[in-house]
């Protein structure tokens, strides 16, 4: 089922040249994208409510470290490299799942319910385009990408919305 439907993704993308161009972007721009407005979140609460900064910093620390640890236990590899593709992006042959870019993404997302819980909502919208563009680009399959929004997702609840 993951492979139909990283296949059914992936050559939906590579037919048609401004889908490819959409998720090219949105790879390629989600990673600084998200770098960018983690440190405007910093330098908010640093600014507007230190309290919260520790929460801000270290759930995200944590939610990457995790995310590590489970990817290199499972060792999935990256289906560009297990099917001989061409990914849209270059790309480390390193494990695959779950992927970082869609824990990361949604945890900053969550980690924004701090500043505002409208803004935390539309960079949850944005971490879901991240994921799918990680699939339409060839480096993960879409259990992949689902693993890594779980991840972020229920750390990001727990970490910034319960406590």
């Amino acid at each position: 089922m993951d492979k139909r439907l990283f296949f059914a993704i992936y050559n939906f993308t590579a037919k048609r040249r401004w889908v490819r161009w959409l998720a090219e972007g949105i790879a390629r721009l989600s990673k600084s994208f998200f770098f960018v407005i983690y440190g405007i979140g910093v330098l908010w609460l640093l600014v507007d409510a230190p309290y919260h900064l520790y929460r801000f910093i270290i759930i995200p620390l944590l939610t990457l470290c995790y995310n590590s640890f489970l990817r290199k236990k499972i060792g999935r590899v990256r289906p560009f490299v297990r099917f001989g593709l061409e990914p849209l992006l270059s790309h480390e042959a390193n494990g695959s799942c779950p992927s970082n870019h869609a824990a990361s993404a949604m945890v900053i997302s969550f980690a924004f319910w701090l500043i505002s819980p409208y803004i935390s909502v539309v960079l949850i919208i944005i971490a879901l385009f991240t994921g799918v563009s990680r699939i339409c680009a060839g480096v993960h399959y879409p259990l992949d990408v689902i693993l890594g929004w779980l991840i972020g997702g229920v750390i990001g609840i727990v970490g910034f919305i319960l406590l």
